[in-house]
């Protein structure tokens, strides 16, 4: 599904006003599971599970397609 995207300031705007649905990424394997540093703050340079805001209009499955994608390089089957 294509969605226009807010600009950003708009979007902050309302962003620190409203509660807000996300989503976090396990990745695992027989060694373990992903953990990755963040690249922006709050916290960055710790490790964490990747994640993210669930978007205006989409859906879980494809906020997890597209976090996995943007912060991981990673594309999920199915």
């Amino acid at each position: 599904m294509k969605f226009k995207r807010l600009p950003f300031k708009e979007f902050m705007e309302i962003y620190r006003k409203v509660p807000r649905a996300a989503v976090d990424v396990i990745v695992v394997s027989k060694k373990g599971f992903l953990l990755t540093k963040r690249a922006i703050p709050p916290f960055k340079g710790m490790w964490h599970i990747p994640g993210g805001t669930i978007l205006f209009m989409e859906s879980v499955k494809h906020a997890i397609n597209r976090i996995t994608k943007e912060e991981l390089g990673i594309k999920l089957k199915g």
